[in-house]
C-alpha cells in the first residue's frame, strides 16, 4: 500500500480530523451543557487554547493532561489555572504553534491544584485543538 492509500485510509478512519488535517486550522471542541470534563481530543494533537466559564461558588481549578480519556483522580496534570470563586472565566493561548500532546488533550475541573479531585458539572469549556 503506497503511503497516499495509508493517508487515505486514515482520514477515513480519522473523519472528525479530516477538516483539520486537509486544511491546517485548529477546530473546536465546545461543551453542549455544564460539564466538570471536556476530552478535546483522543490522539497526539497540538492545543491551541481554551477558554471557559465557571459557575462554582468556590475557587477551582482547570487542568490539562496528556491522556486519551478522563484521568482518574489524583493523576498529575501536564498544567492547571487557577479560577477564583466564580462566576468566572478562565483562558489560556498557546501561540500559532500550540502546545504538542503526544496521547491526547483532556481538560478537567478540580478542587486541588497539584492532583486531580474532580470536581461537580460546573463548567463551560472551548477549546481549540489539532
Amino acid at each position: 500500500m503506497s503511503s497516499k492509500e495509508q493517508y487515505a485510509d486514515y482520514i477515513a478512519a480519522n473523519s472528525f480530523r479530516a477538516v483539520t488535517l486537509g486544511l491546517g486550522y485548529p477546530i473546536n471542541s465546545r461543551s453542549v451543557a455544564l460539564e466538570s470534563s471536556r476530552i478535546a481530543l483522543s490522539g497526539a494533537g497540538r492545543l491551541f487554547g481554551f477558554s471557559g466559564y465557571s459557575n462554582k461558588g468556590a475557587t477551582q481549578f482547570i487542568q490539562v493532561f496528556d491522556a486519551v480519556g478522563v484521568p482518574a483522580d489524583g493523576a498529575i496534570p501536564e498544567l492547571i489555572i487557577n479560577v477564583a470563586s466564580s462566576p468566572w472565566n478562565f483562558g489560556a493561548y498557546f501561540g500559532s504553534v500550540g502546545r504538542w500532546f503526544q496521547r491526547g488533550i483532556v481538560l478537567c475541573n478540580s478542587s486541588t491544584a497539584a492532583t486531580k479531585t474532580i470536581g461537580s458539572a460546573d463548567c463551560w469549556f472551548d477549546v481549540q485543538v489539532m
